[in-house]
């Protein structure tokens, strides 16, 4: 097949989901063209190493300029601000350009900071012939508000109360009617399915596609390095940016581990992750 693949980011070791589905569609024979945005010379540098995979890469960088004027914009409109984060007029008219020349067994489009791409595709592909349209495949990867309703209870950060409860209401709605507009729906976990279709009304509309492991990445080498000290070590990892993630750190080192200590003093903690 010849599959668009949308990405709001740059798929990575760190963007795992998007960076596996693509890697594993290569080794499977399928031809994958990437429409994306990146950040930073390093996330260039994770694009060209796609590209050494046979992946067609088409990319636009997203400036913090941009995406702090698409979050202030979104303010005045009724689409959240993750719908609206991640928009680059550059890569849209790439999009239009791209379907309209060439001819895509399915469009994949990552997160819910991807589906205006997706909406902005369906628009131009809905002149055509239901035989010749591709579906379009929307991964939401996680129910957004779902999360949000978690965070505005349960967030250790008070910026992330305030966001997050501000902003569940249109993102519930929003995703609601993604659900609704999408041929397909994905998702990463059976709670995040559920709640989507409670939100769309749809009882089986979203289906779940888990998260693989890279058992050749992750396997212990048969020798490892001598740590530095005997001390048993416990090591949480994750995107250190991402609420959720600081709220399980805080967590886990001011309620879980005093009644570790309590029974071994000893144990290492280390909290290890990108943008801590």
């Amino acid at each position: 097949m010849h599959i668009l693949f949308i990405s709001p980011y740059t798929p990575n070791l760190i963007r795992v989901r998007p960076y596996q589905l693509i890697r594993a569609l290569r080794r499977a024979g399928h031809a994958v063209t990437l429409a994306t945005l990146w950040r930073s010379a390093t996330e260039q540098t994770e694009l060209e190493a796609l590209r050494q995979l046979g992946v067609e890469v088409m990319a636009h960088p997203l400036s913090s300029g941009r995406a702090a004027w698409n979050a202030l914009a979104a303010l005045a409109g009724p689409a959240p601000i993750q719908a609206r984060f991640c928009w680059h007029p550059a890569l849209a008219q790439d999009l239009a350009i791209l379907v309209k020349t060439q001819q895509f067994d399915v469009v994949h489009v990552e997160h819910l900071r991807g589906a205006r791409y997706g909406r902005h595709v369906q628009s131009i592909l809905q002149h055509r012939a239901d035989a010749e349209r591709p579906p379009v495949v929307w991964d939401s990867v996680d129910c957004i508000s779902h999360l949000f309703a978690q965070a505005a209870q349960q967030s250790r950060s008070l910026q992330g109360r305030l966001m997050t409860g501000l902003e569940l209401a249109r993102t519930r709605r929003y995703e609601g009617q993604l659900v609704r507009q999408f041929d397909r729906v994905l998702a990463t976990a059976h709670t995040d399915a559920q709640a989507l279709n409670a939100l769309a009304g749809t009882p089986d509309k979203v289906h779940v596609l888990a998260n693989g492991v890279d058992l050749a990445y992750f396997t212990p080498r048969s020798a490892m390095p001598a740590a530095a000290n005997d001390r048993p070590t416990l090591v949480f990892s994750g995107k250190m940016s991402y609420h959720a993630n600081v709220t399980a750190a805080l967590h886990l080192v001011q309620d879980i581990m005093p009644l570790v200590w309590a029974q071994q003093p000893d144990v290492l903690v280390q909290l290890v992750g990108k943008d801590p």
